[in-house]
């Protein structure tokens, strides 16, 4: 009987040990996905900003009107 308990103890402890695995997972994935939204958005201002820069053509903004 002592055998049984042992193995769920150690049952227990390898599914809390997943449970807590797992969980830092998820938070590691969101942490990466926080981060690559944050670099697209500034890529997507440093490129605004360049555009903003740059002259404007003339002959090309008539086509675009």
């Amino acid at each position: 009987m002592r055998f049984m308990d042992r193995d769920d103890q150690r049952g227990l402890w390898y599914e809390e040990l997943n449970r807590a695995r797992q969980e830092i997972q998820n938070k590691w994935t969101e942490a990466e996905r926080s981060h690559r939204r944050q670099l697209a958005e500034c890529r997507q201002q440093a490129l605004a900003r360049a555009l903003l820069l740059l002259p404007m053509n003339k002959s090309r903004a008539r086509q675009l009107a």
